[in-house]
């Protein structure tokens, strides 16, 4: 938890958690140009969580405070599995994947009796509080009858990524059960990289008069690439101070292109700023990029994706 990069050193918050009405923890005074904390409380028994931020005592004014992937975590104890009914084995034993990707295991199953209905999967991390939200594509295999057969095992990694690196390369539980009872597990590791996401715009740089139009053009590389194109969410800030602008986004086309890059046009429009002195009628702005459910400014494993152009205004 912090107070949001994007005010600097400005902002001035207090995070508290509050179990069941009684306050736990206190952060004390944090401002923008503190690191970000973390938090790990034991919440056993607990009915009510409550996540507090006050403005710590000077208004509210610059007060971004972030919670980033509150989580809730509950162990479940796992049955004992039943070796002498079920064996498995998996191969890789260690996967590497790509986030919002797919990727296989091949699950050898092994038995001396019939089981008489297939078997139902689920994936579990292996340690608590470690790991990504990963999907199980694969939930049931067709296999009843005594002997050794191989299945492909599909795994995805379509949710959120985490700020923590020993999520992203974490143990995993591959657990089979038949008829509600777990008969059968096995471990892999699992390695979830993020998508190499590049932002630019064509072309660099561009010059207008006053109440005058230029189109450009945001490009987006996504490798590997994604299913399909997503919509491009686009925010237009200059470098250094707010009160050198003397251009505006005033339109922005859906995005077009595939998976691997997608484009979007956006329109600038020039006008003039009295508060802009002759010597300051050109600089670097920053198109901040969003993309789809994939890259925000928020979002764990990528953080901002800023585009520069060069502006210039002619008087």
């Amino acid at each position: 938890m912090g107070v949001d990069d994007e005010v600097g050193k400005r902002g001035k918050v207090v995070f508290q958690v509050f179990l069941d009405g009684t306050k736990t923890y206190d952060s004390g005074v944090m401002k923008g140009k503190d690191p970000a904390r973390l938090v790990d409380l034991d919440i056993t028994g607990k009915q009510e969580l409550r996540l507090v931020v006050t403005d710590g005592g000077n208004g509210i004014q610059f007060d971004h405070a972030n919670w980033a992937q509150p989580k809730v975590v509950c162990h479940a104890t796992t049955p004992a599995t039943t070796p002498s009914i079920v064996q498995m084995s998996l191969d890789p034993q260690e996967l590497t994947m790509f986030h919002k990707h797919s990727a296989q295991v091949r699950a050898t199953f092994s038995s001396t009796v019939n089981l008489g209905s297939p078997l139902d999967l689920r994936l579990e991390p292996a340690e608590p509080g470690r790991g990504l939200t990963l999907q199980l594509i694969t939930t049931r295999v067709d296999f009843s009858s005594p002997g050794t057969e191989t299945r492909d095992i599909t795994i995805a990694a379509p949710n959120a990524l985490s700020n923590n690196p020993a999520d992203s390369l974490a143990p995993y539980r591959l657990i089979a059960s038949r008829n509600g009872q777990d008969v059968a597990s096995a471990l892999v590791t699992i390695d979830v990289r993020a998508l190499n996401v590049k932002t630019y715009i064509e072309p660099t740089s561009i010059s207008g008069r006053a109440g005058e139009t230029r189109r450009v053009t945001v490009v987006v590389t996504v490798d590997p690439p994604i299913d399909g194109p997503v919509p491009l969410q686009l925010v237009f800030a200059p470098q250094g101070e707010t009160s050198i602008h003397f251009a505006e986004i005033i339109n922005v086309s859906p995005s077009r292109g595939d998976g691997g890059k997608m484009m979007a046009d956006m329109d600038i429009r020039f006008f003039d700023n009295p508060a802009v002195p002759d010597f300051a009628l050109s600089g670097t702005f920053n198109v901040q990029v969003s993309v789809g459910d994939i890259v925000s400014y928020r979002t764990p494993g990528y953080g901002t994706r800023a585009a520069p152009i060069e502006l210039k205004l002619i008087r």
